[in-house]
């Protein structure tokens, strides 16, 4: 694609955010207009993220800041006034809405659950044992052409990688391919993988163990 194709795609996925934003305005105007507003709970979150060109990509996947790393809002009017207008730093997922909802509402999460209750943080209190790590996998095989496949020489059982990001470094680990380690904090666009650098093999050594 030219510099102007990726120019126009990005344009238009920046109007698309606009248009969700004006949106939400309407429903908030829509449920202060209809006198809701102060008793309803409000969560504004995102699947995923678009590449939009970074790393030379599009779409959606792999292990890339610009997939996973989504927006979560919540406004909750009884929310201590302390703690309203907040950003919480932690690490959190989309695994972590329901038993939030269910939490709020006296009601207790029922099956197995993989998140946990994000009221503690609403209320302006740090959570004791919170996840110091996010994880993720992404399966990247092609079934119906098997273009992944042919390109990295794999069968699609091996297709796939997990993901361990802390606050610092990120460690990718896939089933058939060598693995990839970023410096977050010195190399936010994770442009520089340090996998085989022999200064980091403690810390890669370390996050592949953590992972597993």
């Amino acid at each position: 694609w030219s510099a102007d194709d990726v120019a126009t795609l990005r344009a238009v996925y920046y109007g698309m955010i606009a248009e969700v934003d004006a949106q939400i305005g309407r429903l908030i105007a829509g449920l202060k207009a209809a006198g809701a507003w102060d008793r309803t709970i409000v969560i504004f979150c995102s699947d995923h993220g678009e590449m939009a060109g970074d790393h030379w990509l599009f779409g959606k996947g792999g292990f890339f800041e610009a997939s996973y790393h989504i927006p979560l809002v919540i406004r909750d009017p009884a929310a201590p006034a302390a703690a309203q207008g907040g950003i919480v730093r932690a690490f959190t997922a989309a695994a972590d809405i329901m038993p939030t909802l269910a939490q709020r509402l006296g009601q207790p999460p029922i099956n197995h659950q993989d998140g946990r209750s994000l009221m503690p943080f609403l209320a302006g209190e740090q959570p004791s044992g919170w996840r110091d790590a996010a994880f993720w996998e992404f399966d990247f095989r092609d079934i119906e052409h098997g273009a992944a496949e042919a390109h990295f020489g794999l069968d699609s059982r091996r297709c796939n990688l997990a993901v361990l990001r802390d606050d610092r470094f990120k460690y990718v680990h896939f089933a058939g391919l060598q693995p990839l380690l970023f410096d977050l904090a010195e190399d936010p666009g994770e442009m520089r993988d340090l996998s085989r650098d022999p200064a980091y093999a403690a810390v890669r050594l370390d996050f592949a163990e953590r992972l597993l």
